[in-house]
């Protein structure tokens, strides 16, 4: 199990971070340049981290957030 009942990550941090880092080299669909591809995961993967860090380590929360953003980036469209 990835999480608490409450919604809390249990695992460790590393593990976190770099699955973290991991889906997003495979969800990133920018230029396909290699340099543009790293500055991007790496500046994004910094503050999405620290983001979830900060939230408490909540998964669900974090999750239901990506969520809402990935919904607004698309202009309400699923």
């Amino acid at each position: 199990r990835l999480k608490e009942e409450n919604g809390s990550y249990n695992g460790s941090q590393e593990i976190f971070n770099k699955e973290l880092e991991r889906l997003l080299f495979r969800a990133y669909n920018g230029p396909k340049r290699g340099d543009e591809k790293k500055a991007f995961v790496k500046r994004t993967w910094a503050d999405l981290k620290d983001l979830f860090w900060n939230m408490g380590g909540n998964i669900e929360d974090f999750i239901n957030l990506l969520y809402t953003v990935s919904f607004m980036v698309k202009g309400g469209k699923e």
